[in-house]
Formats: structure tokens, sequence, C-alpha cells
């Protein structure tokens, strides 16, 4: 401390300026590396979140291609057993 203030009454205001601008250049550094952090949290988020709607978006199109073949085979079969009407009814008119 005695050091400090030799130096203060040594060259004055030079003296606190350079101090002050050190201290402002930590606090910057310090922040600069907290925001840094969070857009690398924040791009981690991004990343899972974006792989999570892949998955449901894989999930979702296999099960809508499952109901759509289920519909296919449910219109398949019915349109068999219109035929099959069809044919049965053209014998007894």
């Amino acid at each position: 401390m005695k050091e400090m203030m030799d130096l203060l009454q040594m060259y004055g205001g030079w003296a606190c300026t350079t101090f002050l601008a050190y201290a402002i250049i930590k606090l910057y550094s310090d922040f600069r590396k907290i925001v840094w952090d969070k857009e690398v949290e924040f791009q981690k988020m991004i990343a899972a979140k974006d792989v999570l709607l892949q998955n449901i978006n894989t999930e979702n199109h296999k099960e809508i291609v499952a109901v759509v073949r289920e519909c296919t085979a449910v219109l398949t079969t019915v349109s068999e057993v219109l035929e099959h009407c069809r044919e049965h009814s053209k014998g007894k008119c």
C-alpha cells in the first residue's frame, strides 16, 4: 500500500489514470469471458434442441408412414370386398 501511495505522490494523475485503466481493462476482460462462456452454453443448448427436434421429426415421420400404410391396407381390403360384391351381384341380376 505504501508503494502505491508513493507512486501516486510522485506521478499524481498519471498513476491514477493508469490504475483506473488497468481496472477497466480487467473488468472488461472478465465481462468478455463471462459473455463468451454464456455464448458457448447457448450454442450447446441450440445444438441439443436441434438434435431433439430432428429426433421428434424422425419419429413423427415413422408414425405417419405407419398410418398411411395401414390406411392403404384398409382401402385395398375395402376395394377388394367391393369388387367381390360387384362380381357376386352380376351373377344374380
